[in-house]
C-alpha cells in the first residue's frame, strides 16, 4: 500500500514539472484561397453533393475559429447576402451542399429553373466574437434543372379524395420548412390536387410521386378504414410522399422505464381535420427513488410515440424538458410543440422528453394533438377530473329521460335512441367513422371515452368501425358504462335446411341498412311441397339473434310484388337462431330467381325489402302485361298480346321518367333496345307533339320504339292533299291527335263532281320513318248524315298512299265550316271523329 502511494506521488509531481499554463490569445488570420467547382448541373432528385472549401486561417493560440458562407447573386457585394451557411461542424473547412439545398440558394438569387446563372460566395472566420471576412470570393455557375419556383404562402388540399370520413375539402397544410408543407388526414376514394392561397390560385398535383404544377389529378390509395395518411408536398426536391400514420400513444419516460406507472386510454384516436384525441386516466407518477419520493415530486416524464408506415417514430421536443419544471396549464403553445424523431431512444434519449403538469397526477384529463393549428404542431392537456381506473365518470351521471347522438363521427346524425330499460338506452345499429359526437339529454350532454360515458360537452373522437360492418350502441347511465357490440354476420337463411342463400351475406352500408345483391333463390323441396320460409341470422358480439316475423306464427302465404316489382315487410329480434320461428314467405316469383334484400333498422323503423327480381330462367315470358310508373302516358295500361311473348303498346308518349312492364308477378324495364328484369327505370322522352309504337318481343328479349308522327288529315282527290290546318299534334293528357280549324276545299276539277265536289278523304302517317295511311275498309260510297260522327280507322300501307282505295267521305258541312280533326285509341283500334264547326 505504501509503495503504491509513493508511485502516486511521484507521477503527480512529473506531471507538475511538465504542466504548461494556458493562456487565451484571441487573435486569428482568415482563409487565404477558396476552392470548389466553377459550375455545377443540378438534379434535385440526385443523392450527391457539392462541396466548397478553404485554406489558410488559424487561432493564434491553436484553437477553433468558426466559419460561415455567405452567398450572393452575381455583381453583390455580400452587404445583404441572399444565404448564409455555417461550415460542416461549424468550424470544419468545407461547406458540404446537396443539390436541392443549392437549388434554393439558387432561387433565391433570381436564378430561373431550367436555366443557367451565377452565384458569388465568400466566407467569414470568427473568435471571441470577433468576425473578420476574407477578402476573397468566387463564381459558381449554377444550371437549374426542371423545377417549381413560386413556392405558396399556403398550401391547400383539394379533390374528391381528400374528403375523407370526417374531413373538408380545402383543408390548410403545415409549414415545415421553407417550401416544403405537411398535412395528416383520412382519404376517400378519388382524386387529389393541390392548391395555393386564393390570391394566386395556382394548382399542382404528383403523378408517380413527382410534383407537377398545372391543373390534373393525382391518383391516390386510401389510407384504409380507421387509418390516417400524412402527405408531405416538398416543392425543393419535387417529391410528393404518403404514408400511414397508426398507433398515436403517450407513454411514461420514453416507455422504457417505471412499468407500475399506469396510463389508461394512452392511444389517441383521430377525430378528423388533423386532430387526434384521447380521454386519458394517469395512476400516479413515479416515486420509487429518494430523490423523486417527496411531495410533488415524482418522475413524470413522457413522450409520444407513433407508427409511421410500421416504423416507430418518436414526437417528442427539441428543447430539453429533462431537468425542468413541471409546466403550469397556462403555458404557452412553444412549450408544447412536438417534432419527430426516428426510432425509441435510450436514457440519454430522455432530452426529448416533455414533463406533465402536476394536475395530471392520479387523475383523468383529456389530451388532444393539434398536426396543424396556427401552422403549429402540439398537444394540450385540459378537462381534469379525480382518477378511476379504466375510465372516468365525473361522479354520478345524470340520468336523462332520452338520448340523441349528435355530431359526425356517427352515421347516425341526430337519431334519438331506443330506451331499453330505466336509464339505459340503445342504438341497435350504428357506424363509427373516428370523428367526434356527442349525447343530448336534454338538460346534460354527455360523451363516450373508450368504454364510458362522460358528462360534459367536449365531444370525443372514437375508434372507426371497420368498414362494411356496424355496431351496437349500449349506453347505461346507472353504471356509466357504453357497449360496442360488433354485428359481425348478417344473413338470409332458408328455414327447411338453415343455410344461408348464395350470396346472402349482407353487408353494412350505412344510415341504418345492410344490403345483399343478386341473392340466388330456389325453393326447397320438401318432397311434393315447396318450403319458401326465411329470416335472418344475426351475430352480435358473441350473441346469436333471429331477425324475422314479429309474431310468433308462420307466414301464411307468399309475398306479393307491388308495381315496382318488390315487396317489404317488418321486422322484430328474438334470441336464439330458431330454424322454424318468427318465419316470412318469399313470392312466387323469387324461385328459381336472383334479388337484392335490404334490411333497415333506423329512425324509420326495423323491416326488410326484397327488390330487383330476375328470373334465372332463360327466358320467362309473360301472357299479359301492363305499363306503370311515372314516365308512362296512362299508369296500368294493358298492352295488346300482338303473338305469344309479343306485346304493342300502340300510341303512347314517354315524359323521361320511369316505367316497368309488369306480367305474371315479375317486373321489367327498358335499357336502350333490351328487356331487363328488375324494378322501373327511365326511358328517354317522346318529342313533343309526337307518339310511339312500343313492341316488346320477350322472345328476342328485344324492344322496338317506332314513331309516329307527321299525321295530316288529307283530300285523296287532290293526289293526296294536306288540307289547312290538318296536321294533327299529339296530346298526351288526353291520349288523342287533334288539329283546329281544319279548313277543307272540295275538288271541283272533273265535270262529274262540279257541283258538289269530290270530299273523300284518309289520314297519312309516318310510322318508325315509312308512310302509312289510316282510312276506311271498305271505301265509303256516301257522305255521312252525321258531320260529328265517329268512325274507325285501319291501318294500310307499308309505305303505301293508295289515293282511293281507304277513303272516307266528308260530311258537306265540312266545306262551309272549319272543325276539329280528333283520332285517337281506345286500346284495340283507332278511331277519328270532326266536330268544333263554325263557320268560315
Amino acid at each position: 500500500m505504501m509503495k503504491r502511494l509513493f508511485t502516486v506521488l511521484a507521477a503527480a509531481a512529473a506531471l507538475a514539472a511538465c504542466t504548461k499554463t494556458y493562456e487565451f490569445n484571441a487573435d486569428f488570420t482568415v482563409p487565404t484561397s477558396l476552392n470548389g467547382p466553377d459550375a455545377v448541373a443540378l438534379d434535385i432528385t440526385s443523392s450527391e453533393t457539392v462541396v466548397l472549401s478553404w485554406e489558410g486561417g488559424s487561432a493564434a493560440d491553436g484553437g477553433i475559429v468558426l466559419y460561415t458562407v455567405l452567398f450572393d447573386k452575381e455583381g453583390g457585394n455580400f452587404s445583404e447576402p441572399v444565404a448564409v451557411k455555417p461550415s460542416d461542424l461549424g468550424a470544419g473547412s468545407t461547406l458540404t451542399l446537396s443539390h436541392a439545398e443549392l437549388n434554393a440558394i439558387a432561387r433565391s438569387a433570381g436564378i430561373k429553373t431550367e436555366s443557367t446563372g451565377k452565384l458569388i460566395w465568400t466566407v467569414t472566420a470568427s473568435r471571441g466574437g470577433e468576425i473578420r471576412p476574407v477578402d476573397l470570393s468566387r463564381t459558381l455557375s449554377v444550371t437549374r434543372g426542371e423545377g417549381i419556383d413560386n413556392f405558396p404562402k399556403t398550401l391547400f388540399l383539394k379533390g374528391a379524395g381528400s374528403v375523407g370520413v370526417g374531413e373538408k375539402e380545402g383543408r390548410a397544410f403545415r409549414i415545415v420548412e421553407d417550401g416544403v408543407y405537411q398535412i395528416y388526414t383520412k382519404l376517400a376514394n378519388g382524386p387529389i390536387y393541390f392548391e395555393s392561397e386564393p390570391e394566386t390560385a395556382s394548382t399542382y398535383y404528383h403523378r408517380d410521386g413527382k410534383l407537377l404544377e398545372g391543373n390534373g389529378n393525382s391518383s391516390v390509395e386510401t389510407s384504409g378504414v380507421g387509418q390516417v395518411a400524412r402527405i408531405t408536398v416538398n416543392f425543393n426536391t419535387l417529391k410528393v410522399t404518403q404514408e400511414t400514420i397508426s398507433g398515436v400513444r403517450v407513454a411514461f419516460n420514453t416507455g422504457k422505464f417505471f412499468a407500475d406507472m399506469v396510463l389508461d386510454n394512452d392511444v389517441l384516436s383521430y377525430i378528423g381535420e388533423g386532430v387526434f384525441f384521447s380521454s386519458v386516466g394517469c395512476d400516479h407518477f413515479f416515486h420509487g427513488w429518494d430523490w423523486c419520493a417527496a411531495p410533488n415530486a415524482g418522475e413524470e416524464r413522457y413522450t409520444i410515440y407513433v407508427d409511421v408506415d410500421g416504423r416507430e417514430m418518436e414526437w417528442g421536443t427539441t428543447d430539453s424538458k429533462y431537468g425542468a419544471s413541471r409546466p403550469g396549464l397556462n403555458y404557452g403553445i412553444e412549450y408544447f410543440e412536438l417534432k419527430e424523431f426516428e426510432g425509441r431512444p435510450d436514457w440519454g434519449g430522455n432530452t426529448r422528453s416533455f414533463k406533465f403538469p402536476s394536475e395530471c397526477e392520479n387523475a383523468c384529463f383529456d389530451i388532444t394533438l393539434y398536426t396543424n393549428k396556427d401552422n403549429r404542431m402540439y398537444h394540450q392537456f385540459t378537462n381534469f377530473s379525480e382518477y378511476v381506473a379504466g375510465g372516468r365518470t365525473s361522479g354520478e351521471l345524470t340520468v336523462p329521460s332520452s338520448v340523441t347522438i349528435i355530431g359526425t363521427g356517427s352515421d347516425m346524425d341526430g337519431v334519438r335512441l331506443t330506451k331499453v330499460g330505466e336509464g339505459v338506452f340503445q342504438l341497435p345499429v350504428v357506424a363509427f367513422n373516428g370523428a367526434p359526437f356527442y349525447l343530448d339529454g336534454g338538460s346534460c350532454t354527455y360523451y363516450v371515452s373508450g368504454s364510458r360515458i362522460i358528462q360534459g360537452d367536449n365531444a370525443a373522437g372514437v375508434s372507426a368501425t371497420p368498414e362494411g360492418q356496424a355496431e351496437r350502441l349500449t349506453l347505461d347511465f346507472n353504471t356509466g358504462a357504453a357497449t360496442r357490440e360488433a354485428i359481425s354476420e348478417i344473413s338470409i337463411v332458408k328455414a327447411a335446411r338453415t343455410t344461408t342463400y348464395p350470396n346472402g351475406e349482407l353487408s353494412y352500408v350505412g344510415n341504418g341498412e345492410f344490403l345483399a345483391k343478386g341473392v340466388q333463390c330456389e325453393f326447397t323441396d320438401m318432397g311434393g311441397w315447396w318450403d319458401e320460409r326465411y329470416s335472418f341470422y344475426v351475430t352480435i358480439g358473441d350473441n346469436k339473434y333471429t331477425w324475422g316475423r314479429p309474431d310468433d306464427g308462420d307466414a301464411e302465404s307468399r309475398a306479393t310484388v307491388d308495381a315496382d316489382g318488390k315487396f317489404s315487410r317488418p321486422l322484430a329480434e328474438f334470441a336464439g337462431q330458431g330454424q322454424w320461428d318468427h318465419l316470412w314467405k318469399l313470392a312466387t316469383i323469387c324461385d328459381k330467381a336472383t334479388f337484392t334484400v335490404k334490411v333497415t333498422w333506423n329512425a324509420s323503423g326495423f323491416s326488410h325489402e326484397v327488390s330487383n327480381i330476375q328470373s334465372l330462367e332463360e327466358n320467362p315470358i309473360p301472357a299479359t302485361l301492363t305499363i306503370t310508373g311515372a314516365g308512362a302516358e296512362q299508369d296500368g295500361q294493358s298492352l295488346v298480346k300482338l303473338d305469344e311473348g309479343v306485346f304493342e303498346l300502340f300510341c303512347t308518349s314517354f315524359n323521361g321518367g320511369a316505367v316497368a312492364f309488369n306480367g305474371n308477378g315479375r317486373s321489367y324495364y327498358l335499357d336502350g333496345n333490351k328487356i331487363k328484369q328488375g324494378a322501373a327505370a327511365a326511358v328517354s322522352a317522346t318529342p313533343a307533339g309526337e307518339a310511339e309504337r312500343v313492341v316488346l318481343d320477350f322472345n328476342s328479349l328485344e324492344v322496338k320504339r317506332m314513331p309516329i308522327k307527321n299525321l295530316r288529315l288529307c283530300l285523296s282527290a287532290d293526289n293526296i292533299h294536306t288540307i289547312t290546318n290538318g296536321t294533327l299534334e299529339y296530346v298526351p293528357s288526353e291520349h288523342k291527335w287533334r288539329a283546329t280549324g281544319c279548313n277543307a276545299e272540295f275538288f271541283r276539277g272533273w265535270d262529274w263532281c262540279a257541283a258538289n265536289g269530290e270530299e273523300r278523304y284518309v289520314f297519312c302517317v309516318n310510322i318508325d320513318g315509312k308512310e302509312c295511311q289510316w282510312g276506311a275498309s271498305p271505301a265509303a260510297e256516301q257522305r255521312p248524315s252525321d258531320r260529328t260522327v265517329i268512325q274507325q280507322l285501319h291501318e294500310f300501307g307499308d309505305g303505301q298512299t293508295d289515293q282511293w282505295s281507304h277513303c272516307y267521305k266528308m260530311h258537306a258541312d265540312c266545306e262551309t265550316s272549319t272543325f276539329t280533326a280528333e283520332v285517337w285509341f281506345n286500346g284495340t283500334d283507332i278511331w277519328h271523329q270532326f266536330k268544333d264547326f263554325a263557320g268560315k
